[in-house]
């Protein structure tokens, strides 16, 4: 039995000591993810899910990449899906999510003018559910997704934290997240992995011993680099090859469209026909 399973069956039906973090990202985040999840502990004894903005009618690859950086299970969310310990969780595209309880609630993404809402979406809701037991971490992105809902993470007794702008492809999301004045911590990706890894092991130790106070532990500025360095360039080197074989991928497409478009409509004559029409 891991111990999401523990904790369920310690519980009840609500886990009340579940710690729920949301990294929220959409253009850049995809390396602040791999290096977060490459230092982070797979036993941190929190769950994890990544809300990001993706195209609605694509595929998330999120699920099939980001297995190579961490051992815990990384899994698109369904809905009605029980929220366990020592998961990664990814939102499918075209979706957005809620908590509800212990559970995670999907539905097709709303439709508005401008950007995307679905990381402010699900950071109400998990205000509301998790309260003092919320962690936002808001990573490199365009606009302000995620800045409406830092004060009712704050107010709910969580915690905030954003990627240090220099260090963010995109820093629209993390300076926005500055300016609402909820941010506890603006922070590099390894610092964000240690802070996260730090926090899961004083609460799994305080909730042993209740009423006690633990020392905290510091990880030496060169080992982090060290750990940094490494990560990254094992990011970079994943999202190159991720970026050929996505144009491999719609060159290919592309090919069959126009292949299958001369057999139906007969060259270009039917195209033009089908154009007009």
């Amino acid at each position: 039995m891991d111990r999401g399973e523990a904790n369920l069956h310690a519980h009840g039906k609500s886990d009340d000591h579940l710690t729920v973090v949301c990294f929220g990202a959409s253009s850049g985040g995809f390396e602040a993810y791999c290096t977060i999840l490459s230092l982070l502990p797979s036993d941190t004894g929190m769950a994890y899910i990544i809300v990001h903005h993706q195209p609605a009618d694509g595929k998330s690859l999120l699920v099939e990449i980001l297995p190579r950086m961490t051992d815990m299970p990384v899994v698109l969310v369904a809905d009605g899906e029980r929220v366990r310990a020592d998961h990664v969780y990814v939102v499918p595209a075209g979706m957005q999510v809620t908590m509800d309880g212990d559970e995670f609630r999907i539905r097709t993404l709303l439709k508005t003018s401008g950007w995307p809402k679905n990381i402010t979406i699900f950071l109400q809701s998990l205000a509301d559910d998790r309260q003092k037991r919320a962690i936002a971490v808001i990573l490199s992105g365009f606009d302000s997704d995620g800045a409406a809902a830092l004060k009712s993470i704050k107010e709910a007794g969580g915690l905030v934290f954003a990627q240090e702008f220099r260090t963010a492809k995109q820093p629209d999301m993390p300076q926005s997240a500055v300016k609402t004045g909820c941010v506890d911590r603006l922070l590099q990706p390894a610092e964000i992995a240690f802070q996260l890894g730090r926090i899961g092991e004083e609460r799994a130790w305080l909730k042993d011993n209740p009423g006690e106070t633990k020392k905290e532990t510091t990880l030496p500025k060169s080992e982090q680099s060290s750990r940094t360095g490494k990560t990254k360039r094992q990011a970079a080197h994943i999202g190159r090859s991720h970026g050929k074989r996505l144009s491999a991928k719609k060159s290919s497409e592309k090919r069959a469209r126009a292949a299958a478009s001369n057999l139906s409509g007969g060259g270009e004559k039917g195209r033009s026909g089908q154009n007009k029409g």
